[in-house]
């Protein structure tokens, strides 16, 4: 086998999406190349993969190539090759907002604890934020962006007067 035909990775794809499920190096035990029982196709790359290969690249069958389609906006989301386009997973991103959530209250429930004695509009604020994130999952419409990126209920500004409590508020999720 001569440099220019050189095996450089084995590429498995899924047969129903088109996504690139797994690369591996070639070696004497790799897979042959075509169809499997798994509904994959094994496709062998001649040169070597892009570093990204598995995350932004689908196979088109027809042209027998691979084509890098546009990145992931986050991982709530399935490509849907007859589209060349990603299409959200609105119950797990659902789910992944209501964790959020409950982290965002959960970095409130101090303001509860009966040792604790806050000024009575500061609790206020704290049981309407509590109420608006309780209400915040009905409210998403766009299951496109990033969770981060949702307009989520802005914590009252006394708990965001500490540098660390701003950073979880901020951050942490």
């Amino acid at each position: 086998m001569n440099e220019e035909t050189r095996i450089e990775a084995v590429v498995t794809v899924d047969n129903n999406t088109n996504r690139v499920l797994a690369s591996s190096t070639y070696g004497l035990s790799s897979p042959p190349e075509g169809p499997t029982a798994e509904r994959t196709t094994v496709v062998y790359l001649y040169t070597q993969p892009p570093m990204d290969l598995q995350e932004n690249y689908y196979y088109d069958f027809a042209k027998e190539e691979f084509i890098k389609g546009p990145e992931r906006p986050h991982p709530y989301v399935e490509w849907e090759a007859s589209l060349n386009v990603w299409l959200p997973l609105e119950d797990e991103y659902l789910n992944a907002v209501s964790i959020n959530r409950t982290k965002r209250l959960y970095l409130t429930d101090w303001c509860f604890v009966s040792d604790v004695s806050l000024p009575a509009d500061d609790l206020e604020e704290v049981r309407l934020y509590r109420e608006d994130l309780r209400n915040f999952p009905s409210t998403i419409t766009d299951f496109s962006i990033p969770i981060e990126d949702q307009n989520w209920p802005e914590p009252p500004e006394f708990l965001l007067s500490d540098t660390n409590t701003r950073m979880l508020f901020t951050f942490g999720f």
